[in-house]
């Protein structure tokens, strides 16, 4: 029987429109939780491997919906609903398994072990995303006609997915937000079955037995970290307490006393500092170690404090107004009480941590928040400085260990240690003012040079063309601080940090006047290879030492900000060779394991692209339509992933919290999208409509156009409104957002409406195809802004945009080709 188009047959079933939102709002939801999940479990670093690889689960889809064919018509209903189910147990099941294999990626490389663990956990997690798949890929089938609108429910469904389950991470414990799923997921199916007129009976049975099964499950569900992360570890010790512990979508924050084996963290201490440090609580955000909280010594800050490498600055700016950026626990806080400053604003971006500071632990700071030249304020810190007009004598942040084990940040997008955000640090400066800015050695030199690079840049753009005279570095055996002035130092400055030095045991690293061989004097080296670094890297040849340095220490930039991203290609064969593997220490492993998740995704994408063709082999399409399907749904599904992801990044500036920007752009392009899918069938009012392919066309020329102009504008627009509030940030993040994403919204639907018109044989090979490159697109932008930048992923993304019109240009011959 021939169907016409939007039109149900006698025996066909109404289309799930309430099931397909509830669907689309759970798998979306549930990816996000999984995120949280894998962060709590193991690192945060290894969410995007895992879960871009979990979502072939959408490109399977595409192959099972293939399989069916004809049965997928006979049986939509019962398929529908099943699948559902499937949705809903496998997220039970999904955690339940991540929770239970003991994965550790550090051990990969060596235990044969590991990689069976990691396909176990990808197939579990893979499981709930093909079940949500299968439901939206066999409505859009199954009701090609209407194929628009149904995808315009699954966006917007998608969209307030993002939402309630952000909101909902605020307030729960992600393991509880599940049980929140679970409950979404039945409802789906019951809708499902209801809509599409179902067996009652059969779906009463069904639903209630899944339920029962999956509450089974999720009793069973404990989400905890993993034994190799920090807080297990100190959890495990004689006498470890836990204070407090608090969820948030930021991270759960866990204070752990011990009164028995005290906790002392002093990073930086110099080894002639003559007593014991004060016992600590200790600070953790899903379960890695995130700073301390240190009493006061009888009202006063501990006197180990004063013997840090990072006191440097308050030993050159007599009692300094201090901005304070990220100070994670208590340490940053008491070092600037203790040296006399009159006024400090503290800059924290995960409200967990800020509250201990106001509220839960407000003693351990001397209540300082409540006086009224004391302020603490819950941002980023790039927004906060760059959309404030105070100025400071110290602006203060500490990098701790920000670089990872392992370099497990090496992925990490941070808008914080940039040229340009270090040289809006120095736009906060009071003419006596010092940027000072801590953090971790490593050997071979890494994080202090590429931050030495970084600084030198942003003192160039800044108008300060001789860089050197206006930093110095000291460093102990563990830490360093560099400090950096909009004026050059004077010798005055360079007196106080030599007697710094001398008092402490700490070594020189630059200073404006030094001599070579006034560099490892205390922490001997083989050399003065940290004074060398900085001091090439300030001086004339700076770029071509960088570019022949082993490691990646080029500055990062707000187009490419990688800060901690320090492998390179023409060097890791050299790591790898190493005797005894000790290469692996210096290898940035979230960087080379996205690089191994990329490889996996293009075969397995691969695989599920080229087995439906044994089956698409009767179909009538020719190999031309079939190649041209192909290429329009890879380069759709690419390029709306590096654009939404670009966004996400450059967002985060204006709306001031990765969080912020992570819903916000989420939400707002699956929401404006799916109003784009909506429209882009509509009669717009006219007589005779314009055809699929001309709509088509102005849909990618809308898109290239705004996104050149982004590209050109956006930073300008973003700097003008940093000090504006957060609703106008917000309207503007929207205001953005609304256009190019309507417009992209149209490119999928008005493909599919091609590809029916020609052969609906090739709907759900479609359809997966879209699944697997969105996988691919995924794991592959970050790797991409890495070596081109942002603004060249959505460049990229345009080029993939531009020949779409091209690929169905022609009209239907009657073959349908």
């Amino acid at each position: 029987m021939t169907k016409d188009k939007g039109q149900r047959t006698k025996n066909q079933p109404h289309i799930p429109w309430v099931a397909v939102g509830l669907i689309s709002a759970a798998a979306l939801a549930f990816e996000l939780l999984l995120t949280r999940i894998f962060s709590i479990v193991h690192w945060h670093h290894l969410v995007g491997m895992i879960v871009s690889l979990a979502l072939l689960g959408y490109g399977a889809s595409g192959t099972f919906l293939t399989l069916l064919g004809e049965r997928l018509h006979r049986h939509f209903a019962a398929l529908f609903v099943a699948n559902a189910l499937v949705f809903t147990l496998g997220t039970g099941a999904a955690v339940w398994v991540i929770d239970l294999v003991p994965l550790n990626p550090l051990e990969l490389p060596w235990d044969r072990r590991q990689p069976f663990y990691l396909m176990a956990v990808y197939a579990a997690a893979a499981v709930p995303f093909l079940g949500a798949a299968n439901c939206i890929g066999m409505a859009l089938v199954a009701f090609a006609g209407r194929g628009h609108r149904i995808y315009a429910v699954d966006l917007a469904g998608a969209g307030l997915g993002v939402v309630a389950v952000t909101a909902v991470l605020w307030l729960w414990h992600p393991a509880h937000v599940l049980w929140l799923l679970y409950g979404v997921g039945l409802a789906a199916a019951l809708a499902g079955g209801l809509e599409t007129g179902l067996n009652r009976a059969a779906l009463t049975a069904s639903v209630a037995i899944t339920g029962l099964v999956t509450a089974a499950l999720l009793g069973l569900v404990e989400v905890d970290n993993a034994p190799y992360k920090a807080l297990p570890q100190a959890t495990a010790t004689l006498g470890a307490r836990v204070e407090l512990e608090r969820p948030g979508p930021l991270g759960i924050v866990t204070v752990v006393a011990n009164d028995r084996v005290p906790f002392r963290h002093a990073p930086g201490l110099s080894l002639t500092h003559p007593g014991p440090t004060v016992p600590q609580r200790a600070l953790f955000v899903d379960g890695e170690g995130a700073g301390s909280l240190t009493p006061l010594d009888e009202g006063r800050p501990p006197a180990f404090l004063d013997h840090l490498v990072s006191t440097l600055p308050y030993r050159l700016v007599d009692e300094p107004r201090v901005l304070l950026l990220g100070p994670a626990g208590n340490h940053d806080l008491l070092q600037a009480m203790a040296h006399g400053a009159p006024a400090v604003t503290a800059v924290e971006p995960n409200p967990g941590l800020a509250r201990l500071l106001t509220a839960d632990y407000a003693a351990y700071t001397g209540d300082m928040f409540a006086r009224p030249r004391h302020r603490l304020a819950v941002t980023e810190p790039r927004t906060y400085a760059q959309g404030s007009h105070e100025t400071y004598d110290l602006v203060v942040m500490d990098l701790g260990n920000a670089g990872g084990v392992g370099g497990l940040q090496s992925q990490k997008a941070s808008f914080r240690i940039t040229t340009e955000a270090l040289e809006a640090y120095l736009g906060r400066l009071s003419p006596r003012g010092l940027l000072a800015i801590s953090g971790s050695l490593q050997q071979p030199p890494r994080e202090s040079l590429k931050l030495a690079a970084t600084a030198r840049d942003a003192l160039l753009a800044a108008g300060h063309p001789e860089p050197a005279r206006h930093l110095a570095m000291v460093r102990n055996w563990q830490r360093f601080v560099m400090v950096v002035g909009t004026r050059p130092l004077s010798a005055a400055t360079g007196d106080a940090v030599r007697r710094f030095c001398a008092g402490h045991g700490f070594d020189l690293v630059a200073l404006p006047g030094m001599e070579r061989d006034e560099a490892n004097r205390h922490h001997v080296l083989d050399g003065p290879r940290y004074h060398d670094g900085v001091n090439r890297l300030l001086g004339p040849g700076a770029e071509a030492f960088a570019e022949a340095y082993p490691f990646a220490i080029t500055p990062a930039t707000d187009d490419r900000p990688f800060f901690f991203r320090f492998s390179r290609w023409d060097n890791a064969a050299d790591l790898f060779n190493l005797p005894a593997g000790t290469g692996f220490a210096h290898m940035d492993w979230a960087y080379w394991m996205a690089v191994a998740a990329l490889l996996q995704a293009l075969v397995l994408a691969l695989a599920l692209i080229l087995l439906p063709l044994v089956v698409l082999r009767r179909s009538r399409a020719g190999a031309g339509l079939k190649l041209r399907t192909a290429a329009y749904f890879a380069c759709v599904g690419l390029a709306f992933l590096f654009v939404e992801i670009a966004f996400i990044q450059h967002l985060q500036l204006l709306l001031g919290h990765p969080v912020h920007a992570t819903a916000v752009v989420l939400a707002g392009f699956l929401v404006w999208a799916g109003l784009g899918s909506y429209l882009s069938r509509q009669p717009l009012g006219r007589r005779r409509p314009p055809s699929l392919p001309l709509r088509l066309a102005v849909a990618v020329a809308v898109i290239a156009l705004l996104a050149v102009a982004y590209i050109l504008w956006m930073p300008a627009l973003v700097g003008a409104v940093l000090g504006e509030s957060f609703a106008l940030r917000l309207g503007v993040a929207m205001a953005l957002i609304a256009p190019l994403a309507l417009a992209m919204g149209m490119p999928f639907p008005l493909g599919l409406a091609l590809v029916e018109e020609r052969s609906t044989d090739l709907l759900p090979w479609a359809w997966g195809i879209n699944g697997c490159a969105s996988v691919v697109s995924a794991i592959a932008a970050t790797l991409l802004a890495m070596e081109i930048g942002f603004s060249g992923l959505v460049m990229l993304a345009v080029l993939l945009y531009l020949p779409l019109p091209l690929l169905f240009r022609r009209r239907v011959s009657a073959t349908g080709t």
